[in-house]
């Protein structure tokens, strides 16, 4: 991972200041470089603090690639908070994206507590937001979150693949995608297939931990070649997917 990380960082540092798309330069600079605060990160934080400390020991029914660092399914809440919540950082990001195309409709792929479906509803409460959680007590205490910052979040609870189709037809039509579950390659391509069909021009999908695993490298590499897919954005730890027709096809590394 670091000797990747390294690669990465010099390629990405190379490129980072000429970029030609004119698309992902206005992009890059109001996402990479906003300093603005928002109320709602304090919020979100304070609560990802008492996660960070709540000893409580949950089983967790891991569908997916599971965790390197909880391998047991017998894992505390601080631990998940630790190792499994989506960042500050790219929580940030993740609103910033909020906030620059306005989408109507949200999906989101794997809830975990929710620290990073919260940061996906900071900007606009008014947003309809789904999130689809394998493990049931996981989703337990992603509700019992939900329930302080923003009730309005609707969360379906199953394997994904029961309940990603139905929850689809009800949402209609997708405006924003963040993919943070499984994290293997036959399931995510999957996904992506799935969710493509609710796509529209204008759709963005983020996909989370691309650089994770070989597997999530693969599916990367599968993702960004494919038909539907123009450009694309690596920040190493997310990738940022575009189906605009009107841009040209390419991968853009930028350092976050």
């Amino acid at each position: 991972m670091i000797f990747r990380y390294l690669k990465y960082l010099l390629i990405a540092k190379r490129r980072g200041y000429g970029i030609h798309s004119p698309f992902a330069y206005k992009l890059s600079i109001r996402m990479f470089k906003d300093k603005k605060k928002n109320n709602n990160y304090q919020k979100i934080e304070n609560l990802r603090k008492k996660l960070l400390k709540n000893e409580t020991e949950i089983s967790v029914t891991d569908f997916g690639a599971g965790s390197k660092k909880m391998l047991s399914n017998k894992r505390k809440i601080k631990n998940i908070a630790k190792y499994s919540a989506t960042p500050h950082k790219y929580g940030k990001l993740l609103t910033c994206l909020i906030q620059y195309f306005k989408p109507d409709s949200i999906l989101e792929i794997g809830t975990s507590l929710g620290i990073g479906t919260l940061y996906l509803s900071a900007q606009n409460k008014n947003t309809k937001i789904f999130t689809l959680e394998g493990c049931p007590e996981t989703a337990k205490i992603a509700k019992n979150n939900f329930s302080e910052i923003n009730k309005d979040i609707k969360i379906v609870v199953g394997q994904f693949d029961e309940n990603l189709e139905k929850i689809l037809d009800k949402i209609k039509k997708l405006d924003f995608v963040f993919i943070d579950g499984n994290h293997r390659k036959k399931p995510t391509l999957k996904y992506f297939e799935t969710v493509l069909k609710y796509c529209h021009n204008n759709t963005v999908i983020v996909f989370d931990d691309i650089m994770w695993t070989k597997q999530m490298q693969e599916a990367w590499q599968e993702i960004k070649k494919h038909n539907k897919t123009t450009q694309v954005i690596n920040i190493f730890k997310m990738g940022i997917v575009f189906l605009k027709k009107e841009l040209s096809k390419e991968e853009i590394l930028i350092f976050y």
